[in-house]
């Protein structure tokens, strides 16, 4: 089968950059009424975690107790996509949040395993605890994804895949 563009089937549809940007922009309008008036309602995240590797997004405010981030990131194997809801129910300089993101890792070769390829999508579900409120936020999330995939092996054809897996991320928010 060898290097073909096939995609594995997706609740996320043909466009989930696009369906991103507008579940941000739906949102942003119907909560748009009260911002966080001490916070900074803009902010910029840099963060690690599984399954989405390394990343940085943009982040709004839209209301104190609500974040949303799209941005993009690198899985070790290609770029991708991703964006998410935040809830941080307390505001003090501790608080837990319960966070969902999707996002989408386009197909590339598979360090040191030349000939195969890797591409996938998921969805994600954590809980945590996040230090600092007003300038600098601290975050550890953990939880649960469902990861939909295909690995490609130029002579073995490829395989698509569907998987349940941990779900973590570490990293910290900037507000402007």
């Amino acid at each position: 089968m060898g290097r073909g563009n096939q995609r594995t089937a997706s609740p996320f549809g043909d466009a989930p950059g696009r369906a991103c940007a507008t579940f941000v922009a739906v949102l942003a309008l119907a909560l748009g009424g009260e911002t966080a008036a001490a916070d900074s309602p803009l902010g910029v995240q840099a963060d690690v975690g599984l399954p989405d590797g390394g990343g940085v997004a943009l982040v709004v405010r839209p209301i104190s107790h609500i974040r949303i981030h799209a941005g993009a990131g690198h899985n070790g194997i290609a770029p991708g996509m991703r964006a998410g809801l935040t809830l941080a129910p307390l505001r003090a300089w501790f608080s837990p949040i319960v966070a969902a993101d999707v996002g989408r890792y386009r197909e590339g070769d598979i360090p040191m395993l030349e000939g195969n390829r890797a591409g996938y999508e998921y969805a994600a579900g954590r809980v945590g605890i996040e230090l600092g409120r007003e300038r600098m936020t601290f975050f550890l999330h953990g939880g649960v994804s469902r990861v939909w995939g295909r690995v490609s092996d130029e002579d073995a054809g490829s395989v698509d895949l569907t998987v349940t897996s941990v779900s973590a991320r570490l990293g910290f928010i900037l507000f402007l």
